[in-house]
C-alpha cells in the first residue's frame, strides 16, 4: 500500500509540475501575442501617417514648391515660350518638317 501511495505522490506532483508549466507557457505565449499585436497598431498608424503625407507631397502646389526651391526651375517668360497652332503644325507636317 506505502508503494502505490509514494507513486499516486509522485504522479500528482510530476501533473502539477507539467500543469504550472502548460500555464507558464501560455501566459508567456500570451504576453507575446500582445506585443505582436501593439506593434501591428503601430506600423497601421505609421502606415496611414505616410499614406497621408504621401497625399501631401504629390499634390501639385508642393511639387511647384520643391521645383522652386530645391531645383531652382521657374516658369518661363513670354519671350522663352512658343504657341502652336493646328495650321502650323499641319503645314509642317505636310511640308516635309520645319527647322
Amino acid at each position: 500500500m506505502g508503494r502505490l501511495n509514494l507513486l499516486l505522490v509522485v504522479g500528482i506532483v510530476v501533473c502539477a509540475l507539467l500543469l504550472i508549466s502548460s500555464q507558464n507557457r501560455s501566459r508567456t505565449l500570451f504576453v507575446a501575442l500582445e506585443r505582436s499585436n501593439q506593434v501591428e497598431r503601430q506600423l497601421e498608424n505609421e502606415w496611414s501617417q505616410l499614406q497621408v503625407e504621401l497625399g501631401t507631397l504629390s499634390k501639385g502646389l508642393r511639387v511647384e514648391e520643391v521645383a522652386r526651391n530645391q531645383l531652382r526651375m521657374k516658369i518661363p517668360g513670354a519671350p522663352q515660350t512658343r504657341y502652336l497652332s493646328m495650321q502650323t503644325l499641319e503645314s509642317q507636317s505636310v511640308g516635309g518638317g520645319g527647322k
